[in-house]
């Protein structure tokens, strides 16, 4: 799918980060982009927001506060640009001419008067294998999925077993399982609702192991080459 470059907006709330990622020097910008290529990629951005914050606590040169505005908004528009078909020239096109247009909105181009060295930041940052491009991308593939896991939860009790008197006290009681599955569907949460007994138990257990397993031999597969495991 296309979007029309005339039809790009960039959202309000972009407004600030976005100037405050054109307003810095080149060597606080230097520092930002210093930071984010040494951060640890992670396949959720959340995760990588956090730990490039981190880093930039400890980095001399950059304000750990804009980092943790800007990164967000990168990654939002790294995804814009991923999802829709378009060259990278194409979209930095689009968002150049959302930026002319919402000047009047209260976006305002730095002291130089025009976008271009902002511009030229987004085309580093967003370029083909570079560690934002490769977080806005994988957080897609691991979530593109009729269905995701949020949580679970399993909640276990006594059920007792009566006779055919109500009236008599059990005979048996049987402890029973109830795993609560919350998943992701589109834009809402779903719940479903499993009983499991001990079997059930030993033989997800044994999945889950099996699963450890998969993912051990294909990191070892994997290790050999130059290709990044994102897992966390």
């Amino acid at each position: 799918m296309t979007l029309p470059v005339s039809r790009f907006r960039i959202p309000e709330a972009h407004f600030e980060p976005l100037s405050q990622l054109a307003s810095l020097s080149e060597q606080e910008n230097d520092a930002l982009e210093g930071v984010i290529s040494n951060t640890e990629l992670t396949r959720w951005p959340g995760k990588f927001i956090e730990k490039v914050t981190e880093a930039a606590e400890g980095a001399k040169g950059i304000d750990p506060d804009i980092a943790e505005a800007v990164v967000p908004v990168l990654l939002s528009l790294c995804r814009t640009y991923q999802r829709n078909d378009m060259s990278l020239p194409q979209f930095l096109e689009a968002v150049g001419n959302s930026l002319r247009s919402t000047e009047e909105d209260g976006l305002r181009p730095p002291q130089d008067g025009d976008w271009s060295r902002l511009l030229g930041r987004l085309e580093r940052l967003f370029k083909a294998s570079s560690p934002i491009s490769i977080v806005a991308r994988s957080s897609r593939v691991a979530t593109d999925m009729e269905n995701t896991y949020h949580s679970a939860t399993i909640y276990t009790d006594l059920r007792p077993v009566f006779e055919a008197e109500p009236s008599d006290p059990p005979t048996a009681v049987l402890i029973v399982h109830n795993m609560k599955i919350t998943y992701h569907v589109r834009d809402k949460l779903e719940d479903i609702h499993i009983a499991l007994d001990a079997e059930d138990l030993n033989a997800i257990r044994d999945l889950l192991d099996r699963a450890e397993q998969k993912a051990k031999s294909l990191r070892d597969l994997v290790e050999p080459t130059s290709v990044l495991v994102l897992e966390d």
